[in-house]
């Protein structure tokens, strides 16, 4: 418990990422570890929300070639390429679990730091101070606003969703570094600050930030077979199914 074990996965598949942060989430909730995870996707892929219809990705022609993949979270459609992705699992038990706020403001508030020295002005989004506010309703969501998203002027650059097992919580989010060409609409951190970060870079700074605030000791995460074994048969039955993909 006094851990935070630190994954920083190569690019693969988006049913594969989703089946081990879903694998993930199992663990913890018998281990009752922290495990964070960076990860990045190959090929670039098409997240949908829980809640999203797989029919409202023809309003988005720029990513109707990408593949799709249903997350087990809601929010909006994210599309997965000139980003870094994490996940941060901790047991309910945990201390901070006791507030959903808590956990999104540790990890944003780390990327704004790690911005920062960088010359970047972010900031969170708070819809109380905020005279213009973005309701629910675009396909995407970087053209979304929800409280605790990382904002650079008006535009969003960093969202995360959460969802609960039994003994365990997952928070996941985006860190929109460049423009994909498969979201034109959609500056990153690059276009709108002409600073170019290295993820790999990003992710270690994260770890050691995030660790740091939540008082744990940062170690690295081994992927036993059994786990290995959990996500492949997840990967198999949920995320890489059709039933899943497409049962909106």
């Amino acid at each position: 418990m006094n851990t935070l074990w630190l994954i920083d996965d190569l690019p693969a598949a988006g049913a594969w990422n989703m089946a081990m942060d879903q694998a993930l989430l199992e663990y913890v909730d018998e281990a009752a570890l922290h495990v964070l995870r960076f990860y990045r996707w190959s090929p670039p892929t098409l997240s949908l929300g829980y809640f999203q219809k797989v029919d409202e990705r023809t309003a988005h022609p720029a990513s109707q070639t990408l593949e799709i993949v249903r997350r087990a979270s809601g929010g909006g459609a994210i599309v997965h390429d000139q980003e870094l992705t994490y996940s941060l699992i901790v047991p309910i038990k945990s201390r901070w679990a006791e507030s959903n706020r808590d956990i999104y403001e540790i990890v944003h508030r780390a990327v704004i730091d790690s911005f920062a020295r960088r010359g970047i002005v972010a900031r969170l989004f708070d819809d109380c101070s905020d005279a213009q506010k973005i309701h629910v309703g675009p396909l995407l969501c970087f053209q979304r606003r929800a409280n605790g998203d990382i904002l650079i002027g008006n535009h969003k650059v960093g969202g995360s969703a959460q969802r609960r097992s039994r003994n365990a919580l997952l928070q996941h989010g985006s860190i929109l570094l460049r423009r994909s060409e498969f979201a034109p609409e959609l500056p990153g951190v690059h276009e709108l600050t002409g600073v170019d970060i290295d993820d790999r870079e990003l992710a270690a700074e994260l770890s050691a930030a995030i660790s740091q605030a939540m008082r744990l000791k940062p170690a690295i995460f081994d992927f036993s077979p059994e786990l290995l074994n959990l996500a492949k048969e997840i990967e198999r039955q949920r995320f890489g199914a059709d039933s899943w993909t497409n049962n909106r």
